[in-house]
């Protein structure tokens, strides 16, 4: 395995916007722009849209957990604070 792979040089906070029923800017991600990985930082559930147009929901996602997971946008976050989503690409 390549470990060239598993580096990052650039993240954004993902953020959702409870008042506003939406994601934030840094969470919609560019058109056609995927986010190779996320980092939760507090435990809740996260819904995101995958590389490959699927919904899905991560229920229970413990503080601390990497995701290494493609995703083109975050949709909400239940119960994970507003900046505990980080977006690294």
């Amino acid at each position: 395995m390549n470990n060239s792979n598993l580096l990052f040089t650039s993240a954004s906070v993902c953020t959702y916007d409870t008042e506003l029923g939406r994601p934030t800017k840094s969470a919609m991600g560019v058109e056609g722009f995927q986010y190779p990985s996320l980092w939760i930082g507090a435990t809740g559930s996260v819904d995101v849209i995958m590389a490959d147009g699927t919904e899905v929901s991560f229920t229970a996602v413990p503080a601390g957990t990497h995701l290494p997971i493609r995703v083109s946008q975050v949709k909400t976050a239940s119960g994970v604070a507003a900046a505990s989503i980080i977006c690294m690409y």
